[in-house]
């Protein structure tokens, strides 16, 4: 099988889509939600935030699978169940799905593509480490 390899900050953004794609039963391969985009090898982290770049190239990944998205700055105690599961902006640029929270006890069930589509548990104190404030939904 070949192996995609996209540079630039934003690759697992997009593999997070894929697998989110598979959660709602409606998989669609990283190389087809990708193909085509003009993915910036030079992109930065606190540009593709503030507009355009990422933000758009996501967008239309999303809309190829029949998905709309949007970015938000929300915090993590302040995101609701009801649009879960969403995808995590990490201040490295990378990210994750979060499936659910569980504001009681302050937890998150977060998946890394990466590693599997297993839920693992952290607390909302791990994970607002990495969380850049970002969130597309």
């Amino acid at each position: 099988m070949k192996e995609t390899v996209v540079y630039g900050v934003g690759n697992d953004l997009f593999s997070c889509l894929a697998q989110l794609l598979k959660l709602y039963h409606a998989p669609v391969p990283l190389d087809d939600l990708i193909k085509g985009l003009p993915l910036d090898p030079a992109s930065k982290k606190v540009e593709i935030l503030t507009g355009g770049g990422l933000i758009d190239n996501f967008s239309r990944a999303a809309a190829r699978a029949g998905f709309s998205s949007q970015i938000a700055a929300k915090k993590l105690v302040n995101l609701s169940s009801l649009v879960l599961p969403a995808i995590l902006v990490f201040k490295d640029g990378s990210g994750c799905i979060i499936d659910h929270i569980d504001k009681k006890n302050c937890q998150a069930g977060l998946i890394f593509p990466e590693v599997g589509d297993g839920i693992i548990e952290k607390t909302f104190a791990e994970v607002e480490e990495q969380y850049s404030g970002f969130v597309f939904l």
